[in-house]
């Protein structure tokens, strides 16, 4: 058993919770897990009276198969149904969509960590961004559309943040269509588009990690009238350059939205619910939401950056990571514990 030493107490109600305070501690001994039969340490807090184990600290506390994590993420993006890793895996579905849903929401505040931690090293995002917005639906293709801004880092091809809106239904209905929409808006109200609001969210990742104010930025977009006016609000303290590129340009490498072409390409390929003619299409947007930040997490840290480059990471190549992760890093510690030791873990 590996001597683990716990940073801080893990009960927020705790004074010695936050990080620089006086933290007194003693162990208490140890169990063996019944799971997976670890020998897992056990302390007791001098200031709360409370006790907790190192497996306080760790993303698979209080679960019953931890050894699922790891295989769940890696069938996520591996274009596998929720259904099929549950066939796989010899579990139920829905034990599948509780890891998708602790997944998503983990691999979101990860990358919200790793920004954060680069930002206080001294470090920011470049100064060159792509954005473009990808198309789907939830449930429903012709009443329920779904738009997915994508912020994508040009030289890198790091994903900087992704998000999810609604759109209104789209028009030209058969009247069979019609009368579906009318019942539906006398039962949810009238959809309405979150595309702008989303698209803000992404700019306002970018300006809170990105150059300081003053600095030259530019963003390449496809000419949608809603992009110039939310970059110019979003940065209204810097030098911006604005490239905007016509949807009717052939999609080769020469074009200014190849990379966001790609990603948008490679989200198809990888997530099931987003491969075209698919039965495995969402049924919900929160659920796509998490399922695509568990896809963020495996492509800018867990991913190689190309097949010539595959022991390079996006992240390594911005100085986020010094070295490209495994899933079993990323899925080690929970928030907040994520600057725990990765070799220091607990057996």
């Amino acid at each position: 058993m590996s001597r683990f030493t716990p940073p801080v107490c893990p009960y927020a109600a705790c004074s010695s919770h936050i990080r620089g305070r006086p933290f007194l501690w003693q162990r208490k001994g140890f169990y063996r897990r019944r799971c997976d039969d670890r020998v897992v340490a056990r302390f007791h807090c001098l200031s709360c009276r409370r006790s907790f184990s190192s497996q306080t600290f760790r993303l698979d506390c209080g679960l019953r198969k931890p050894w699922l994590d790891v295989p769940v993420a890696r069938a996520l993006c591996a274009k596998t149904t929720l259904r099929k890793i549950a066939e796989l895996l010899a579990v139920k579905r829905r034990t599948v969509e509780r890891r998708l849903d602790r997944l998503g929401e983990h691999c979101r505040r990860f990358h919200a960590w790793m920004l954060e931690r680069h930002q206080e090293r001294g470090g920011c995002l470049p100064p060159l961004m792509a954005l473009d917005e990808l198309e789907t639906f939830e449930n429903d293709r012709l009443l329920q559309p779904v738009t997915v801004p994508v912020l994508v880092e040009k030289r890198s091809l790091f994903m900087v943040d992704v998000q999810t809106a609604p759109l209104p239904a789209r028009g030209r209905l058969s009247p069979r269509d019609r009368r579906r929409k009318i019942a539906r808006e006398e039962r949810f109200g009238r959809r309405r588009s979150g595309s702008a609001e989303a698209v803000r969210r992404c700019l306002e990742s970018w300006r809170r990690f990105g150059p300081k104010p003053g600095s030259y930025i530019e963003l390449h977009s496809d000419q949608k009238t809603v992009y110039r006016k939310l970059y110019r609000e979003v940065f209204p303290a810097h030098l911006r350059g604005h490239a905007r590129v016509s949807s009717r340009e052939r999609r080769d490498r020469r074009n200014a939205l190849f990379v966001s072409n790609h990603t948008n390409a490679m989200l198809r390929d990888g997530l099931s619910r987003l491969v075209r003619q698919s039965w495995a299409h969402s049924k919900t947007r929160q659920r796509l939401e998490r399922h695509l930040w568990v896809w963020v997490v495996f492509r800018n840290y867990v991913r190689g950056l190309t097949r010539k480059t595959w022991q390079r990471s996006s992240a390594m190549v911005l100085g986020l990571a010094a070295r490209k992760l495994l899933w079993n890093d990323v899925l080690r510690w929970r928030d907040p514990f994520f600057s725990l030791p990765p070799l220091s873990s607990t057996h």
